[in-house]
């Protein structure tokens, strides 16, 4: 068996052309081997995994992780892979409850300290549901609990600031990567699933028109 080294840096311009190639090059019999870093390309790889074989996805983030929350929500719907987000945190809180060995937690938070994804992560390990956490500070709570941890980079160091700004760039970003692994996995012509979303809503638009 032939063997291949991949690496590259840490932006989407180096890593998302490895990510399209590991699978293909698997199928034609290579041996792959990728060198990265903390969040290396294996983690991503292994994550999108548990997406795929997962029953169904719930997803907890409050403020601007819930937007990033609501984000990796309609990727995945996208690609058909049933998924559950509630902006009411309270809810969303109960909904851990619901999930099996076989479904996926996804808990994102920057700080890691923030108490709705922390609780909804616990609640769900009781049950034997694995967690991915995307969060920016490996020692926090929420990485700790987490069985597949994603570390984002955080600048945004001060107590005092404005807004999520660049932590939450980073969090889509990583949002998008778990949204390209999934989709190479999942289809090989992702044109096939947008083209019945959007004819889903042109159907819903045609409606509306006529109602009016």
């Amino acid at each position: 068996m032939k063997h291949i080294v991949l690496t590259g840096g840490g932006t989407a311009g180096h890593v998302t052309p490895n990510i399209a190639l590991i699978p293909k090059l698997r199928e034609l019999g290579y041996d792959i081997q990728y060198i990265g870093s903390y969040n290396g390309i294996e983690k991503f790889e292994e994550i999108v995994e548990k997406i795929h074989e997962a029953n169904t996805v719930y997803i907890y983030g409050v403020g601007n992780s819930g937007i990033v929350a609501q984000d990796l929500c309609q990727k995945l719907l996208k690609l058909k892979k049933k998924t559950i987000y509630l902006i009411d945190s309270s809810f969303g809180l109960f909904s851990s409850i619901m999930a099996t060995p076989k479904d996926l937690v996804i808990s994102i938070s920057v700080s890691g300290k923030t108490k709705e994804p922390i609780i909804s992560a616990k609640k769900a390990k009781k049950f034997g549901v694995k967690v991915v956490a995307i969060t920016s500070d490996p020692l926090s709570e929420l990485a700790k609990i987490a069985d597949y941890p994603i570390i984002i980079p955080n600048v945004e160091n001060s107590s005092f600031r404005i807004g999520a700004i660049f932590s939450r760039y980073a969090m889509l970003f990583a949002v998008d990567m778990l949204f390209i692994g999934l989709s190479k996995k999942t289809t090989n012509n992702i044109n096939e699933y947008l083209e019945e979303y959007h004819s889903l809503l042109n159907e819903y638009k045609n409606g509306v028109k006529n109602v009016e």
